[in-house]
């Protein structure tokens, strides 16, 4: 309809919209919205659409308190007199009539209208001017007004029919003339019950013409090239800087201007994509079918006009289906496709709009452009003398005066050039810089080495168009926009090379401050934020409060000095040409203000780094480096985004900070960098605030929360409050998602979660995770809604939608560690669309999908789910052991909290067994108590576990008294359980079978994890040895031996011995740090230099009951002392087990 009837302006009442909405999700291609929602209760609302280029003068809406009726004026500016656009909607129960029979008479009496509603008043009858209701009803009262109002009411044919067939004149033009003709009443929208009124109003409004400009995007880059490589590019090294820039224009003129074309640039189109030629025909059918009811009302036109409007909707829905189907089945191949989409559903226009200055209302745009341009000239500083005393000394150790430049390091830069970035002042495109970079390159390196010899920049390089951008609070305030420059492309490549060059320097000499976080390479909001959280938690798990205090600049990047900047640059080393061209590349700039295709006049910039380009950051950074050096209290820096804190261990702290702040607040006066009071705040982190400090004369009360760089801070440093307002943003962009699309695929929720959605779930959120599971909760909450709205998936469980989607937290554990880029793209699809099918014997089953777990039979398995469960230890204050999936977390009782820690620990891995989906298996899971008898019991996900007294870990029986008797039997029977297994296999044992299969069978066996578990008590080592000797007796030709000739006949040891050597194996390992465990700190070094024996002496550890047999870093010590010097300083451990052996006869003293 908006295609085929071109209308100026649509007004739509009952809109049914809430603030909730957002203007973007409603806005139509080429048009600007204005609107008035209801707050609170369901139903009313008006909007009225305005095409580009209409002019609007002044805009008021009003809502009654009783959300019974809604009104919005916008004033147009026309030829010859304004125009009041009135839209109106008023409920069948409105209890305001008389405020709005009021307010109409008070906006039509004033200038030109055009009223248009849903007023609701069926019974007055417009062509006689008679209604049957009472004089106080509204009818009757709406019918007065407009004629003493002198205004005329063009609607007379009914506007609402409902299922009943009855009709009524509800929806009302009313105009101070016959200046409305062509009334057309058209087919209700959707299903609705209301026809649509198209009409003509008979007014010309002031438009404004875009001008034509020439479209890089349709130039003949074959005949560009092609001339290029007819031009001579060559500029002479010996030439005036602003000369060498004019030729260099002149050459790169010829090659491009004419093959450029020139066109104006043309609105969108109104109709969707998906609207194709036989949806255009079934509406045109739609539109008949409703013109013949309209004239005849009857049930069989009705019937014919709705069979004819479901079956226009039924194929809309379908080619729409169809439209995104597409889109989603190249989501990934085409990713920007799906945003541009995007972007059309819910595209807010971001012009300016008539701007108020002293209680003028500027409309123009030339006087727009010029006003802004006034407003951002006001904010520069002008530059007071030097103060005494301030110079700084220059350094003399270290320093840069020029930079290298050659034709390669140009040639890099423009290849990396973007395509897509706006041409700046000098009218130079970069997609054309790009594609003739190598015929440009030589000239520009002449031009650049010109540049930085002489100290002397072109005019075009000092010039910039700055473009206003809305920042927050009323749109008709200058001071509610952000300028964003637009400065030269080739001054930029030069300022990359620059900056480089400047920036090795500043790091080699350690010249840049630690505590400035913005603009550093490895350096972020985010360790910004790690930084001061660290210190902060710290002090309050030391239960002593903090006192931080955030600051913020005014206007800092526009009010930078420029002779103090350069002051400083020299400081730092940075001298002779180089200096000398920063200097040239800060003075007599100028930029003007674009708005729409009008630009102000060039206003001079007099302070200030340049914004929009490459260096202006880092000069800034430079400008304020020695902050950190003024103060006692530490802080960090973001750009001009400053905190100071102080952990308060004494009264004097207070006072401390405060000096603190003089001192910065001297500097800002010093060095002409004025600080934003009203957006300083203070902060006392830990116990209630009693004090305050001063800024430039004003006390800044504590604050509660503070949002610093994104990320709310509150007092008590719990991220409730971030968690909501994080959560509540990314409700808006998914809803956002869900309104744009009819469905939503798979490919599709990837591209557009992860960049619109996650993005910000996870932003910061190192230095802002959640500390309380209901924290965790409501940003988890956002994924669970987000993974519903994916089309075929919303009956699975949250977990089975997570692997469905590959949204599980592995992925995101292998992210968080580092792996990333390539690497992290193939891990992603490793694990995922695996399948698996079993085989019995011959046959095989039906493939079966694989969606979670780490993959099994795989090399990465293992290390995957390693990593998955990484952090486990850290979660808890209880000590903790793992291997692979197995884990013991045990406490030490020292009194009655000790309990309630170890089961605060149970409950945290229960939480994180739940919020990472890796359920533990509560049957399998055990509690035990070694020492005194226990008398508690412990919790795991709500089922309770008796203490048991002993317990199969890792394949050794842990009892509760430590002592290994039960596994040395189990032990025994298992490996007697093989021995007879081999002696029932073979008649006959020769000494070489006995070596193969003892040593594999049975010895494994016997020392498996024996250093763990080695027999406590006498008889519990016999029970060992007793396997050994039997073993042995099998042997054909030495069972008449004794037990001591059978193992040297065989060559073995006896299994006390092996297990001592064993022991001293492991010890030699731990002391040269190649053992895993950090069990080095159970073996200090002996303090006696005058004892016998060798070097390596550790000292024996005292002990109170326990017997030495229990302990492992007791039973080892004499041993370890016992033995030569030539075997303890082995330097591997092939040659230790060697003198071992050869040194047997000391250890088989013990």
């Amino acid at each position: 309809m908006i295609e085929t009837g071109n209308p100026d302006v649509i007004i739509i009442t009952e809109t049914w919209l809430t603030p909730d909405v957002t203007d973007n999700e409603v806005n139509l291609p080429n048009f600007e919205v204005h609107r008035v929602d209801r707050l609170n209760r369901k139903g009313g609302g008006v909007v009225i659409y305005l095409k580009k280029g209409l002019t609007v003068r002044s805009i008021e809406a009003l809502a009654h308190e009783s959300e019974s009726c809604e009104l919005l004026r916008c004033r147009l500016k026309c030829i010859g007199q304004d125009i009041d656009l009135i839209a109106v909607y008023r409920s069948p129960d409105c209890s305001a009539d008389d405020f709005l029979i009021e307010k109409l008479g008070s906006w039509t009496s004033k200038c030109r209208s055009l009223v248009v509603g849903d007023f609701n008043a069926p019974t007055v009858d417009w062509s006689s001017l008679t209604t049957p209701s009472s004089v106080n009803s509204f009818d009757h009262k709406l019918l007065e007004s407009s004629i003493s109002l002198a205004l005329v009411q063009h609607i007379i044919k009914p506007t609402r029919y409902d299922s009943q067939h009855s009709s009524s004149t509800l929806d009302l033009v009313f105009s101070h003339g016959e200046d409305v003709d062509l009334i057309q009443h058209l087919p209700p929208l959707g299903r609705s019950d209301h026809a649509v009124l198209t009409f003509k109003f008979t007014a010309t409004a002031a438009r404004a013409k875009t001008p034509a400009r020439p479209n890089v995007w349709k130039a003949d880059i074959n005949a560009i090239v092609s001339a290029a490589n007819s031009v001579n590019w060559y500029i002479n090294p010996e030439s005036q800087v602003e000369a060498a820039w004019n030729q260099f224009k002149q050459l790169y003129a010829q090659v491009t201007v004419p093959f450029i074309p020139w066109s104006v640039p043309k609105g969108r189109k109104h109709s969707p994509p998906w609207i194709n030629r036989e949806i255009r025909k079934l509406l045109r059918r739609k539109r008949k079918c409703w013109n013949l009811f309209a004239t005849l009302e009857t049930s069989e036109t009705r019937e014919l006009y709705t069979t004819a409007r479901n079956k226009a909707i039924a194929e809309i829905r379908q080619s729409r289906m169809k439209f995104e189907t597409h889109l989603a089945q190249n989501a990934k191949a085409q990713p920007k496709k799906i945003f541009s989409y995007l972007n059309f559903r819910n595209k807010t226009p971001n012009g300016v709009p008539n701007l108020i200055i002293d209680k003028d209302t500027i409309e123009e745009d030339q006087e727009k452009a010029e006003a802004m341009a006034n407003y951002f000239s006001q904010v520069f500083t002008q530059e007071s003398s030097l103060p005494i005393g301030s110079a700084l000394a220059a350094s003399e150790e270290h320093g840069i005066d020029s930079v290298d430049i050659d034709q390669g390091i140009v040639l890099n830069f423009l290849m990396k050039l973007d395509a897509g970035k706006s041409m700046g002042p000098d009218s130079l495109h970069p997609r054309l810089l790009k594609e003739l970079s190598a015929h440009i390159a030589g000239p520009l390196t002449t031009i650049f080495k010109l540049s930085l010899q002489n100290g002397v920049l072109p005019r075009d390089w000092k010039d910039a168009i700055v473009t206003p951008i809305h920042k927050g609070g009323s749109r008709q305030s200058p001071s509610n926009y952000r300028p964003i420059s637009l400065t030269s492309t080739l001054i930029k490549t030069l300022e990359r090379i620059i900056k480089k060059s400047i920036m090795a320097y500043l790091e080699n000499s350690s010249l840049l401050s630690g505590a400035q976080h913005g603009f550093r390479r490895n350096l972020s909001c985010l360790s910004n934020l790690l930084t001061a959280r660290e210190s902060w938690v710290k002090s309050k798990d030391n239960r002593r409060p903090v006192d931080v205090v955030f600051i913020d600049f005014s206007k800092a990047f526009d009010k930078v000095p420029h002779k103090r900047l350069l002051m400083k640059l020299e400081s730092l080393g940075i001298k002779g040409r180089l200096l000398d061209w920063l200097r040239e590349f800060l003075i007599d700039r100028r930029q003007r203000v674009r708005i729409n295709s009008k630009l102000s006049s060039w206003t001079a910039v007099s302070s200030g780094v340049p914004q929009g380009t490459v260096l202006g950051p880092l000069l800034f950074i430079l400008y304020i480096n020695e902050l950190p050096l003024l103060t006692d209290s530490p802080m960090v820096l973001y750009a001009d985004d400053l905190k100071i804190w102080r952990e308060l261990k004494g009264n004097s702290d207070t006072s401390t900070l405060q000096d603190d702040l003089n001192k910065l607040s001297e500097w800002s006066v010093e060095w002409m960098l004025p600080i934003n009071v009203a957006k300083c705040a203070t902060m006392r982190i830990g116990q209630a605030s009693t004090s305050s400090y001063e800024l430039e004369g004003i006390t800044h009360p504590s604050v509660q929360t503070h949002l610093d760089l994104g990320v709310i801070v509150s007092h008590d440093l719990k991220t409730t409050a971030h968690c909501r307002a994080v959560a509540a943003r990314s409700f808006r962009s998914l809803w956002a998602i869900r309104r744009a699309f009819t469905r939503i695929t798979r490919d599709m929720f990837t591209s557009l979660y992860t960049s619109l959605v996650k993005s910000r779930l996870e932003n910061c959120i190192q230095a802002a995770s959640p500390c309380l599971k209901r924290d965790s909760h409501i940003l988890e909450s956002v994924q669970r809604k987000a993974t519903r709205m994916v089309h075929g998936i919303a009956y699975l469980s949250y977990e089975e939608r997570l692997d469905s989607l590959n949204l599980f937290s592995l992925l995101m554990k292998l992210e968080s560690r580092g792996i990333k880029g390539r690497l992290l793209d193939w891990l992603r699809e490793f694990p995922i669309d695996r399948r698996q099918r079993v085989r019995i014997n011959s046959k095989l089953s039906s493939w079966t999908a694989v969606s979670s777990g780490v993959p099994q039979g795989t090399v990465l398995g293992p290390l995957l789910f390693i990593l998955y469960i990484n952090e486990l230890p850290l979660l808890t204050d209880s000590p903790m052991v793992l291997y692979a999936d197995d884990l013991k977390i045990w406490r030490e009782l020292k009194g009655n909290s000790d309990t309630s820690t170890l089961q605060d620990d149970l409950n945290k891995l229960s939480e994180w067994s739940v919020e990472w989906m890796l359920p533990i298996n509560v049957a399998k899971c055990a509690t035990m108590r070694i020492g005194q008898a226990s008398t508690s019991s412990y919790e795991l996900e709500g089922i309770t576990h008796p203490s048991v007294q002993t317990h199969l870990d890792l394949g050794v029986i842990v009892s509760h008294d430590l002592k290994t008797t039960a596994h040395c039997r189990a032990v025994a029977a298992r490996s007697f359980r093989s021995l007879w297994a081999i002696r029932r296999a073979f008649t006959r044992i020769t000494r070489d079978m006995f070596t193969s299969l003892y040593t594999s069978l049975v010895k494994s066996r016997l020392e498996n994890c024996i250093q763990a578990a080695s027999p406590c008590l006498k008889r519990d080592s016999h029970i060992l040895e007793s396997v050994q000797r039997k073993a042995t007796r099998m042997v054909h030709g030495i069972a008449y031996l004794s037990y001591e000739e059978r193992l040297d006949s065989l060559n073995l040891f006896s299994l006390s011995y092996r297990r001592q050597r064993g022991d001293l194996i492991t010890m030699f390992k731990i002391l040269n740090n190649d053992y895993g465990p950090d069990l080095f700190s159970l073996f200090l070094p002996t303090r006696s230099k005058h004892l016998r024996g060798h070097s390596r002496r550790v000292q024996k550890p005292r002990r109170n009951h326990i017997a030495v047999e229990y302990w492992f870093s007791h039973r080892v010590t004499n041993s370890w002392n016992r033995l030569p010097e030539e075997v303890v300083s082995a330097t591997s451990i092939d040659s230790f087990k060697k003198g071992l052996d050869n040194h047997r006869n000391l250890l088989e003293k013990d």
